[in-house]
């Protein structure tokens, strides 16, 4: 009956599932995943009635299972969600499900899940912050927001002890999305979320790290005052384990490209100075990475430190092959961060001519770069 194309008959049977999940007396958590697939499936419905009905009745239902429980039936949830979603919605970006999209409609959703990450297995946790992830993903933002303290405290959490790399990078995927999604509602975690972060960069497995650089980059958009996230992060590109220092790097590039014009005079000439000397940087990771920065940087830079620092460090051909690489690799960065600021500048064909006489080098990485 629920599956009827009668509007009436979907509404009325949405009623009767509802009053049967408030008032039975008998045990239905043996029966939940039947009833969390038929009832998500109407969550989409075109009448909005029976979509109120269905979360209704979903939410008594699901409310009757105890913690075990809804930790076990953890991926039958997720599954449920996904089927409950259209191919077709599934390829939309901004696709919202209606009935996610409730007052407190997601609520229930974020709890069963929470029961998952703080108390499940291992295994568990990793569905639980996958199936987060997917419901955040078709919620929409006013209905997202009464439940932001209870996503991000766990994940937190979560992210702050000795966990495997593919439960991190779950997490650190979920926080990217719900920084996507809620942006400023999420100020209050400012500071926990920024220590997270910083930790993710300092992770021995590189997919952690680069979760963790995607996740700052698009945090540095909540910040009023930028200084002491950059001078972290700039802290971090003198560490010595290189793999640190290489996503210190990407890390700044980012963030910098971001919000890097409320950054502190002194702190970017600070910064400047520290990309000025890794021009020559021993390893190809390290000068890429560098260029890259120094392309950021020109976006927001004062305008004479900048023709300073590019007449004077990065046209004239340095004396090692190294240098005249990382210079190449700044020139790229330049022409691909801030090729409207050079224009203005009048630095495009002075920066040509530059890359023009760096083709002549027998360096391979030059010519090729070139």
């Amino acid at each position: 009956m629920l599956k009827s194309e009668d509007t009436k008959m979907r509404l009325y049977s949405s009623i009767l599932i509802g009053t049967l999940c408030k008032n039975t007396y008998l045990e239905i958590e043996e029966h939940i995943t039947i009833l969390w697939k038929c009832l998500l499936s109407k969550f989409s419905d075109t009448n909005k009635e029976v979509v109120v009905n269905c979360w209704n009745a979903f939410n008594t239902a699901t409310k009757r299972l105890s913690s075990g429980d809804q930790v076990r039936l953890v991926p039958d949830l997720k599954m449920s969600i996904y089927l409950a979603i259209d191919a077709k919605n599934r390829r939309d970006p901004t696709y919202t499900l209606p009935g996610f999209c409730l007052p407190k409609g997601l609520a229930t959703i974020v709890a069963l899940y929470r029961e998952g990450i703080l108390n499940g297995s291992p295994e568990l946790k990793e569905q639980a912050i996958m199936g987060l992830k997917e419901a955040i993903q078709y919620t929409s933002q006013p209905a997202l927001k009464p439940s932001v303290v209870q996503i991000t405290g766990p994940l937190i959490r979560v992210l702050g002890e000795r966990y495997t790399a593919n439960i991190k990078t779950a997490c650190l995927d979920t926080l990217s999305l719900l920084i996507d999604k809620v942006k400023v509602a999420l100020k209050p975690f400012l500071s926990q979320l920024q220590t997270t972060f910083m930790k993710s960069l300092n992770d021995g497995t590189r997919e952690v790290r680069e979760k963790g650089v995607t996740a700052l980059t698009k945090l540095v958009s909540l910040h009023n005052r930028v200084d002491n996230l950059f001078t972290d992060i700039h802290s971090g590109t003198k560490n010595e384990n290189l793999s640190t220092r290489e996503t210190m790097f990407a890390a700044l590039q980012g963030t910098m490209f971001i919000g890097g014009s409320g950054m502190g005079a002194n702190l970017a000439l600070s910064i400047s100075v520290t990309l000025t000397n890794h021009l020559g940087a021993p390893e190809d990771s390290i000068r890429t990475a560098n260029g890259a920065c120094i392309g950021s940087l020109a976006t927001f830079f004062n305008e004479e430190e900048l023709e300073k620092l590019i007449r004077e460090k990065i046209l004239p051909q340095g004396p090692s092959k190294e240098i005249r690489h990382g210079q190449a690799l700044a020139i790229a960065g330049l022409m691909r961060y801030a090729p409207t600021r050079m224009s203005k500048m009048d630095l495009i064909e002075d920066l040509t001519a530059s890359l023009l006489k760096f083709m002549d080098s027998d360096n391979v990485q030059v010519l090729q770069l070139c």
